[in-house]
């Protein structure tokens, strides 16, 4: 690793071990579904339990005892029928115990490791309890400088990257996972937890998104990149300054490198390959190709930059640590002091209740929209939808999973709309002759095959909006008659 050659780690004191770590588990992956990690290393075992997930960091107790006979002893996790060997890693493992940075003691361990014969090379970073996390933050940007376009980080403690490897999906796309509120969190504790999650799902494709094998981990990324941005402007009076201003703008770069590439996908996949015969089709198809190559590796080439690492833990550290958290009553701030102390239930009840009201206004009759106004109105659905999931689990004994459900069949719906405007866009300069006669015809042929899907289309959005108008409103609130100026910022 090119690290061990960097300022913070060449000249310290090291120790190296090479060994082999067989992970134990039972059948039915119990102990890993409970976030523990079960190690016999020799005549000793090792037990890793997660705690706690905070962006990029995790929080990992390891307990170290003898074990006797081979086999390890489960102690304080009860007993688990069929425990037996599930995996096998070999490792060179190389130790650095890095003193005074910040007045802090960390361990940098540098692995090389061989899983189900993959071979990977991880750099842990930890800080004993009670630590300050600047200096894993210092240290994580450091790697990033010193390893280019070779590092990746991932929102995944040791033990899950190596469960990963051995299951055969480290570059598996990883989706969203519900956010847990609990009762009387306040607006910073909500947001800071919805700001993680989206995080999480954004770091945890990158390595999906770097091999360019899948571009379900695109689709997973820029879902990920969408959740925050929109988080972030339902959040928008509590979430200030140059910090907030330079996330923002991170955040709309990559989002201008994924959405060309994941857009194009979909033209490939949802309008040109459903038309299968036809004159001009195949080098049409190849036209389309060729150019979503183009812009697949541009994000590959923007998720492997050390740009998109700083962004990651830029976003970790603004998230745990930024000056909006604590603003300043001697600024000005008084305001926004008492915003983020807020009960985020309160504030869920009047932001959901106003933004679906002005989706009902919206809405009106589908058929006689033009398709800009249906696609604007999808975009106001998607955001009352991550809204909605945001906030759900403050909701749960009201059962939000049936508008949820809806919405995004409505979503879903007009998008099957948008796509077929967004084809007339794409080829109507071909359809006119652009490059040639055979593309013109296969790009006419493309155009009329999805116009008689207009129709059906329609009928089924119009179906899916008639379900969701009938959804009661898990929050509880009646439908406002008029709507004000929000606090997501929309009118």
């Amino acid at each position: 690793m090119r690290l061990k050659r960097h300022e913070m780690v060449h000249g310290q004191a090291a120790t190296t071990r090479r060994g082999r770590r067989v992970r134990f588990d039972t059948p039915d992956r119990a102990l890993t579904e409970a976030g523990v990690a079960l190690y016999l290393i020799g005549r000793r075992q090792e037990t890793e339990s997660l705690r706690d997930r905070s962006g990029l960091l995790s929080t990992v107790a390891v307990e170290r005892a003898p074990a006797s006979g081979g086999r390890p002893r489960l102690g304080a996790f009860g007993d688990k029928s069929g425990l037996a060997p599930w995996f096998e890693v070999s490792f060179t493992e190389t130790v650095y115990t890095l003193s005074g940075l910040g007045g802090e003691e960390t361990r940098l361990a540098l692995l090389i490791e061989e899983i189900s014969g993959r071979k990977l090379e991880l750099a842990h970073l930890s800080l004993p309890e009670g630590g300050s996390p600047d200096i894993l933050y210092c240290l994580a940007e450091a790697l990033t400088q010193a390893e280019g376009e070779r590092a990746f980080l991932v929102s995944l403690a040791r033990a899950e990257v190596e469960t990963a490897a051995a299951q055969g999906l480290l570059e598996a796309p990883a989706y969203r996972t519900d956010i847990a509120l609990p009762p009387g969190s306040t607006l910073m504790e909500a947001f800071v937890r919805t700001g993680r999650n989206c995080l999480e799902q954004i770091a945890a494709n990158a390595p999906c998104v770097a091999a360019g094998l899948d571009r379900e981990g695109l689709h997973q990324m820029r879902v990920g990149l969408r959740r925050l941005r929109s988080a972030m402007t339902l959040y928008k009076k509590i979430l200030s300054g140059a910090e907030a201003r330079r996330v923002r703008q991170e955040l709309k770069w990559l989002s201008g490198v994924l959405g060309p590439a994941r857009d194009m996908d979909v033209f490939i996949e949802e309008i040109l390959i459903p038309v299968r015969k036809g004159p001009g089709l195949a080098a049409l198809k190849s036209r389309f190709t060729a150019q979503r190559a183009g812009l697949l590796e541009a994000a590959v080439v923007a998720v492997r930059s050390p740009r998109f690492a700083r962004l990651m833990l830029d976003l970790s550290r603004w998230l745990g640590e930024g000056t909006w958290r604590t603003p300043s009553p001697k600024k000005g701030q008084k305001k926004r002091i008492k915003r983020l102390s807020r009960p985020a239930l309160d504030f869920a009840t009047q932001v959901l209740g106003e933004d679906v009201a002005h989706v009902r206004d919206l809405g009106g009759d589908l058929r006689a929209m033009a398709p800009a106004e249906r696609h604007a109105l999808r975009i106001e659905l998607k955001r009352l939808r991550y809204a909605g999931g945001f906030f759900a689990s403050l909701f749960a004994e009201r059962h939000p999973e049936r508008l949820l459900k809806d919405l995004a069949a409505l979503q879903d719906a007009l998008g099957v709309l948008n796509d077929i405007a967004v084809a007339h866009g794409l080829l109507a300069g071909l359809a006119k002759g652009e490059e040639g006669p055979r593309l013109a015809q296969a790009a006419r042929a493309v155009i009329n095959h999805h116009d008689h899907r207009v129709d059906k289309a329609l009928d089924k959005a119009v179906q899916c909006w008639e379900s969701f108008a009938k959804d009661p409103l898990f929050w509880g609130s009646e439908r406002p008659e008029t709507r004000p100026e929000t606090s997501s910022g929309k009118k």
